[in-house]
């Protein structure tokens, strides 16, 4: 069985083994923002950063995009 593992962009900088470990079992990945933040209370360009960062820490560890 495998599953869909949402991560937090601030984690991966702390665990980036725990995501190479995801992606190895047959597991996808998928953004849960960088901080995890409340949405409702950012900028479009602070709600956008928060996705897109936590996108290329993804991409830097296991080389693709969610």
């Amino acid at each position: 069985m495998t599953a869909t593992f949402f991560v937090v962009g601030t984690n991966i900088l702390t665990n980036p083994n725990q995501l190479q470990l995801h992606v190895s079992g047959g597991h996808q990945v998928g953004s849960h923002t960088w901080s995890h933040r409340p949405l409702t209370s950012l900028t479009n360009e602070q709600i956008v950063a928060e996705i897109k960062y936590t996108e290329a820490a993804i991409f830097r560890e296991i080389g693709k995009v969610p």
